[in-house]
């Protein structure tokens, strides 16, 4: 998709699919990932979001955008000091800090833990329904 068509999808609250998608997927990760390290987490988020510009839609709110960044930026912030951690993504991050083979419940916590910080939690986000059923539902589609 072009990034003149990309800019004119204005993103509303509604297009906000990050926070239900990562409430429904830390119950069970391995449902949707078919296993449950964050890289395999970080492929689908990306994916997901190539998706939805190529469909015509919002591919990432910038607020959700902004939530990530900010949540890379407190992973840097907790890593033992010596190393260069500035501008690695947040997912390599968690991997610096588990590199197991369930290390998504790793992040999960971290995330959590950033979320509530900001007074949010995964626990209060409403469940996530896929932009084209939730259309659907509501008869826009």
């Amino acid at each position: 998709m072009s990034a003149s068509a990309s800019a004119s999808a204005s993103p509303s609250a509604a297009e906000r699919w990050l926070l239900p998608m990562l409430a429904s997927m830390r119950v069970r990760p391995g449902m949707y990932l078919g296993d449950e390290r964050i890289e395999s987490l970080s492929l689908y988020l990306s994916a997901y979001q190539t998706a939805r510009e190529d469909a015509g839609l919002v591919g990432m709110h910038p607020d959700d955008q902004a939530m990530l960044k900010s949540f890379e930026l407190r992973l840097a912030e907790g890593m033992p000091e010596g190393g260069t951690v500035e501008g690695i993504p947040w997912n390599v991050l968690v991997i610096m800090r588990d590199s197991g083979p369930r290390n998504i419940r790793t992040f999960f916590g971290l995330f959590e833990g950033h979320l509530q910080v900001l007074g949010q939690s995964l626990d209060n986000v409403p469940p996530w329904v896929p932009s084209y059923a939730s259309r659907v539902r509501d008869g826009a589609i």
